[in-house]
């Protein structure tokens, strides 16, 4: 968190113009930009800076936004709703076609499924969010009209306006990131399939898909446990190209437009958030790893004790 915190501030600080030139706007006065730089402590030296933040951080409060005056946490709290529906229904649509679409071709290796989706994925992991964001406007919202391309509807206000305004932010975050789950648990899937217990259940005369379900997934499922967990992560603290391309006013939204005014105190708050939800998924994610191998189980016992 220290690394973190302090690696923002002090990269912020590199950035062209400074906070009192971009919020006064016109040409400031020496007295007043002197005011403004005194004011927020930018008059200080950065570990000055950073040990007063750090201090005020400790007791919850962490600043005020130079460019509205209102609280950071404040901001950040009306800004998560938006980041959590994106980044829960991405998540889920993300893990849905990548487990049903790696189980499919499974089941016959080699063949032209499994071949067709492997390109599939490795197109879709090869492009990047902002050119997928483009293609799927083009097709989704200009030629066909199906979603507004733009803008936000709360879900407190319409439900159907509400799912219209974030098919595409969704559609765009879950495709792409669908491709390297996919990829690693069809691998995954592979090796496992290969070993002793699967091939006794087959000679059980067991339905292939039985098979893949209940002796396969479960244990070829670390791997796709340790990505899945990054991938909640990055969507769950907001994601700065998908929410600015569609103007989502969610916590990547925020980031984008404190960055243009270098509005720092914003900046340091959204940080230590992202910062708290990759420190907490990845915590959960070594926690359910024995429940997914049992096998795992022992190591950790032996280690206990």
């Amino acid at each position: 968190m220290i690394l973190v915190t302090f690696g923002t501030t002090a990269l912020i600080t590199r950035i062209p113009g400074t906070p009192a030139g971009l919020v006064l706007g016109g040409n400031p006065s020496v007295a007043a930009i002197k005011h403004f730089n005194h004011q927020y402590g930018y008059d200080r030296p950065i570990l000055v800076q950073y040990w007063h933040w750090v201090i005020n951080a400790l007791q919850g409060n962490l600043g005020r936004s130079i460019q509205s005056n209102a609280p950071v946490t404040s901001l950040i709290v009306k800004a998560l709703p938006v980041s959590v529906e994106i980044a829960v229904l991405g998540f889920v649509i993300s893990l849905v076609i990548a487990v049903a679409l790696a189980l499919v071709s499974v089941m016959r290796p080699g063949g032209v499924l499994d071949r067709v989706i492997g390109a599939f994925s490795a197109l879709f992991y090869s492009v990047p969010v902002y050119v997928s964001a483009v293609a799927f406007v083009y097709v989704l919202a200009v030629k066909t009209k199906l979603f507004p391309p733009v803008g936000w509807v709360p879900l407190s206000t319409s439900l159907t306006g509400n799912l219209r305004h974030v098919a595409l932010p969704v559609i765009t975050l879950s495709v792409p990131l669908a491709a390297l789950p996919l990829r690693v648990l069809r691998g995954d899937l592979g090796d496992v399939l290969n070993e002793d217990y699967v091939a006794s259940a087959r000679a059980r005369g067991l339905p292939e898909w039985y098979v893949l379900s209940r002796y396969a997934l479960r244990p070829a499922s670390i791997s796709l446990l340790t990505i899945e967990g990054i991938v909640f992560a990055y969507l769950f603290a907001g994601n700065i190209i998908i929410e600015t391309f569609f103007s989502t006013p969610g916590v990547g939204y925020l980031v984008s437009f404190a960055q243009g005014g270098k509005d720092i105190p914003v900046i340091q708050g959204v940080v230590v958030f992202v910062a708290l939800i990759f420190m907490i998924v990845n915590l959960l994610v070594d926690l359910c790893y024995p429940l997914l191998d049992p096998r795992l189980r022992g190591s950790v016992d032996e280690r206990r004790g």
